[in-house]
This record gives C-alpha cells, structure tokens and sequence, in this order.
C-alpha cells in the first residue's frame, strides 16, 4: 500500500526520503521546514526521517569533502553523480560509503 503524506512515500528506503528532502529542501523549507513535515506523523515515519536527516548531514559532508579535496571539476561532478546515484537506495551514511567504495 503507497503511504505517500507531503509528497514523500514512507515505504521508501531511507535513501529516497533522504534524496526527497535534499532536492525539495527549499520547498520543504518555505512550507515550515522539517519541525512543520513531523507534525503528525507516525513514530516509525518520524524515525525514518530521523535517520533521513542524518543521511542527509553524511551527504552534505561528503559534498564538502569533494569541495575540499581540490578535484577537476570533471572529477567532482562525477563523484557527485555517483553518491546521487547511490543515496536511494541505502538506509545510512555507513552504507552509502561501502556502497561508494564499491563503485569506485
């Protein structure tokens, strides 16, 4: 059964609804923000999105850590689109590096 609720299908992965917010940051932000989404939902929705926040926070640093590392631009789009590649489908920051480090 589709438990979609403010655009965001709860039966995702955590990888998804971390991709949903990351994209829709702005539009989830001029809505209330994240405090405004968590209004009635469920504990194991408001988990999900616990741990979608925190996925997102790992996403955030790795893209800091591309900044960081003085890549060519080439380099870095290309490792961009490999964590946007691989974000949906994993539930936490650990097992999107493992999933990284396979695909590199």
């Amino acid at each position: 059964m589709n438990q979609t609720i403010n655009g965001i299908d709860w039966n995702a992965p955590i990888g998804s609804i971390a991709s949903y917010l990351k994209n829709n940051a702005s539009s989830i932000q001029d809505a209330g923000g994240i405090d405004k989404l968590m209004e009635g939902l469920t504990p194991e929705q408001k988990e999900k999105l616990e741990k979608a926040k925190q996925l997102v926070m790992g996403i955030d640093s790795l893209d800091d850590l591309i900044d960081d590392k003085g890549l060519t631009d080439e380099g870095a789009m290309i490792l961009r689109d490999l964590i946007d590649e691989k974000v949906p489908f994993e539930d936490s920051i650990e097992g999107l590096l493992d999933s990284l480090k396979d695909g590199i």
